[in-house]
């Protein structure tokens, strides 16, 4: 079904509506294959032009970047945009889809710097957050401490526990 979505989009004559965007993107992060990647990177284009300022496509952008394991590209994302969200952190740090945010645990997903074992860097964007974290992120973090496991992970899973029992 997601490949014919992506049929469609080439017969697209218009550009994609922040919405169809959105769509676009998700089904190339759930198929991740090279048809998918390809267009992938010809709608970041079109992000990069018009649609700087709406987190809803760039943290969308960013899940899709870290399912090709594209993490460089992500950050870039992630780094220009300027009101981040939880959702933006949460795309970099485990891969989160928030579209799918409160259909029971589904929207955890598997790439992101906690898929790729890049711990540390889940602690850093904790670390740099400066909007209160939600429940998700504090799941990844905690699944980031479990991975680690080391002084600096034990101190954060402390202190996120602390604060929430």
């Amino acid at each position: 079904m997601p490949e014919k979505a992506l049929d469609l989009f080439d017969t697209m004559t218009i550009e994609p509506d922040h919405v169809t965007l959105v769509v676009l993107l998700n089904v190339c992060a759930q198929l991740a294959s090279d048809r998918a990647k390809t267009i992938g990177k010809k709608l970041l284009q079109q992000i990069s032009n018009n649609y700087q300022n709406n987190n809803i496509v760039l943290n969308t952008a960013i899940h899709m970047l870290m399912k090709f394991g594209d993490i460089k590209s992500a950050e870039n994302i992630f780094y220009s945009i300027k009101n981040k969200d939880n959702f933006t952190f949460g795309a970099m740090m485990k891969g989160t889809d928030f579209l799918d945010k409160f259909s029971n645990f589904s929207f955890i997903l598997k790439l992101g710097y906690v898929e790729n074992e890049q711990y540390e860097k889940v602690f850093d964007l904790y670390e740099e957050m400066n909007i209160k974290p939600d429940d998700i992120i504090y799941i990844i973090v905690l699944n980031a401490c479990a991975g680690l496991s080391n002084y600096r992970a034990m101190n954060i899973g402390k202190q996120i526990l602390q604060k929430n029992l």
